[in-house]
């Protein structure tokens, strides 16, 4: 049985980080989100006088057009919204009852709606321990334990890494950075319901078992406070490779493989391959990351440029390794996720040492 001793200030503390992140990555700025964020310690000085517009064009070129929220799009290799990593997190909402969900959201594996569920059973514990109802709080604590253990750690430090690396505007930063720290603080401070030695992969059958029963009806009707009506302007999104004739034994296998990040353990946005083009004066494409991505090597091929463009994408993941590393210092429970990251950037890193070699050798 999961033991942990938390009073009710800290309950408040963790239930209104988790419900401000959710705020963040949800809903594009508005000014009460500027008046909210205006009033917290150390984000003051994030929001300048006049930035909500400059806040709204940033929320769009982050997670309209370049890193994509959803836990599916990190540990699922087909690069597709509604895959088995989704239908992963909407059985835990379901056993979480957790039923509310933004139609106009791409999918439920959102970051801002696992963050959100959070919140729920943060309410859920709190109202249980005010009845002093102590099964009802141990089944919250052991579905808090289930959201981190077997989704939110998994994936959402790796998906901090690439807002830090494009955000331009500090308040997203400043997020991206809150995330990792909430969640690997709590990662550490609850023992999992649910051990998994491999990562990323969970059975279905899996993520449904519970080791307590759900509380009462009563109690789940309390704390469903997502808006359906909050607009997220976020459209269903695919990175496969549609075009007939792509070759997928030569370029377009090796394109693929890098935009995978369960196989190489860094999330390229087009933000980072338009900044490699730049950084090289190669022309690119429009278009989704595969079509910029093919784009870029065909270009630096024509302009003989290949071994420029791999030095370039061989420091995005020098910087992901290095990244990866401090987190596994700074937070011993996230080791074994971690190692699972470092892993696949090695992967990585091979594919393109292998490319390289073949360019030095041709």
């Amino acid at each position: 049985m999961i033991t942990l001793v938390a009073d009710e200030k800290d309950r408040q503390a963790r239930q209104a980080a988790y419900e401000f992140l959710a705020w963040i990555y949800l809903d594009e700025p508005s000014a009460p989100l500027l008046d909210y964020v205006r009033d917290l310690p150390g984000f003051t000085e994030l929001v300048h006088s006049g930035a909500l517009e400059d806040l709204q064009v940033e929320y769009q070129r982050l997670f309209g057009i370049n890193v994509y929220p959803y836990e599916s799009i990190f540990i699922d290799r087909e690069l597709m919204l509604n895959s088995a990593a989704t239908d992963r997190v909407v059985r835990l909402y379901q056993a979480c009852g957790f039923d509310t969900l933004p139609a106009h959201v791409g999918a439920a594996d959102h970051l801002g709606l696992e963050l959100r569920l959070m919140a729920h059973l943060i309410v859920a514990e709190r109202y249980a321990a005010g009845r002093a109802d102590e099964t009802a709080v141990q089944w919250a604590r052991a579905q808090q334990a289930r959201c981190l253990h077997e989704h939110l750690a998994r994936w959402a430090p790796i998906l901090a890494q690439s807002l830090v690396r494009v955000a331009t505007q500090p308040l997203y930063s400043a997020a991206a950075t809150l995330t990792t720290e909430l969640v690997l603080t709590d990662l550490g401070t609850f023992p999992s319901a649910h051990w998994i030695d491999e990562l990323p992969i969970v059975s279905r059958e899996s993520a449904t078992e519970g080791q307590f029963a759900a509380p009462d009806p009563q109690l789940l009707d309390l704390f469903n406070d997502l808006d359906p009506e909050a607009p997220i302007p976020l459209r269903p999104y695919t990175d496969t490779p549609s075009e007939a004739g792509e070759d997928e034994r030569g370029i377009g296998r090796i394109v693929r493989q890098l935009l995978t990040p369960q196989e190489v353990g860094v999330f390229l946005s087009r933000a980072d391959i338009g900044s490699l083009g730049q950084a090289l004066q190669l022309p690119l494409p429009m278009g989704e990351r595969f079509q910029m991505m093919r784009g870029l090597f065909d270009a630096a091929g024509q302009f003989d440029q290949i071994p420029a463009l791999l030095d370039g994408l061989m420091q995005l993941f020098v910087q992901a390794e290095e990244m990866t590393a401090t987190l596994i210092a700074n937070y011993p429970a996230w080791t074994s996720y971690g190692q699972f990251w470092q892993q696949r950037i090695a992967s990585g890193q091979a594919l393109i040492s292998e490319m390289r070699d073949q360019v030095s050798n041709s």
